[in-house]
C-alpha cells in the first residue's frame, strides 16, 4: 500500500471540501472522491477519467455510471469509487467537466475599468457574487 498526490483537470468543477486529494493503492484500499460542479453548471453522463501508469504504460480509465461512478445533487455532483491495485504509479490525474445549466439564471456585469488591469466575477449562488481585481 503506498499514497500518492491526486492532480486535478477540473473545467466549471471541484472537489468537494473534506475529500481527499490522495490516491492509495492497495489490493484492499477504495479510493473515494466527491467532486462538485460550480455554480451554474452540472454534469451530464460524461463521465470522469482517471489517468496514470499502469504496468508502465500510461493509461486512462474512464468511470462508468452506476459501477464506479454515480451522479448526485440533480446532477450537479459525482460520487466516485476505485480500487487501485500497487500496478497503479503517478502521476494520478483525476478530470472532469461540467457544463452550463441553462434553467439557471447567470447574471451579468459591465465592468469600467478606467485604472488598468484585470477585473473579472464569479457568481458563486443566485445572491452571492465574487469580484477580483488585479492591478497589472
Amino acid at each position: 500500500m503506498a499514497t500518492y498526490d491526486l492532480n486535478t483537470e477540473f473545467t466549471h468543477c471541484h472537489l468537494r471540501p473534506n475529500t481527499s486529494d490522495k490516491v492509495v493503492t492497495g489490493a484492499y484500499d477504495v479510493n473515494t472522491w466527491y467532486i462538485d460542479a460550480d455554480y451554474g453548471y452540472i454534469f451530464t453522463e460524461d463521465t470522469p477519467t482517471l489517468t496514470r501508469y499502469k504496468n508502465g504504460a500510461l493509461t486512462t480509465y474512464k468511470y462508468v455510471l452506476k459501477t464506479s461512478a454515480w451522479l448526485t445533487d440533480a446532477n450537479k455532483g459525482y460520487r466516485l469509487e476505485l480500487t487501485l491495485g500497487e500496478a497503479n504509479m503517478p502521476p494520478f490525474t483525476l478530470s472532469a467537466t461540467a457544463v452550463r445549466d441553462e434553467s439557471v439564471p447567470i447574471r451579468t456585469l459591465n465592468i469600467t475599468n478606467n485604472v488598468g488591469g484585470v477585473a473579472s466575477y464569479e457568481q458563486k449562488s443566485s445572491s452571492s457574487i465574487c469580484f477580483d481585481l488585479k492591478k497589472i
